[in-house]
């Protein structure tokens, strides 16, 4: 997923990738300098389409509200199921507009990996096991669903 900011800005996460690791020419890092967030979720809609289906292994954390990647409690695009990327918001965060990979796209993955880490993150650990909130309320839950999860948690 991706905040809709220059890939420069200080909560790109395209930056925070760029500054901690090599990236191949093959990555694929958002548009964030589309005309709109709508424009970059097409595009890399169109994208994922034509070269990146499906994915060997994708890697997700969980966030205080139970979303992963952009895809946040109430968001119609937790039921989307024909795209692969959507424009999102939340009302949560500083930065609003979002683009994430759609439900679809991340549980077709072959291997499902969360990780989570510190303390605060214990809650969400036991709101997965317990499974009580619908996923309306607590996105992740659809996560359950995915053959091959591994869930690993680090209190540190």
């Amino acid at each position: 997923d991706e905040r809709f900011v220059p890939a420069i800005d200080k909560d790109a996460n395209a930056r925070r990738v760029r500054e901690t690791m090599p990236i191949p020419a093959e990555f694929l890092l958002w548009n964030t300098e589309a005309a709109s967030p709508q424009a970059a979720a097409d595009e890399y809609d169109e994208i994922l389409r034509q070269r990146a289906q499906p994915f060997d292994v994708v890697v997700l954390g969980i966030g205080p509200d139970g979303h992963f990647a952009s895809l946040f409690p109430g968001s119609p695009a937790l039921h989307e199921d024909e795209r692969l990327a959507v424009a999102t918001e939340t009302e949560e965060f500083a930065v609003r507009e979002r683009l994430s990979m759609t439900p679809a796209a991340i549980l077709s993955a072959k291997k499902l990996v969360v990780l989570l880490k510190g303390a605060q993150k214990l809650p969400l650990v036991k709101e997965l096991e317990s499974g009580k909130k619908p996923v309306e309320e607590f996105p992740a839950r659809m996560l359950l669903d995915h053959p091959d999860l591994h869930v690993l948690f680090a209190n540190i």
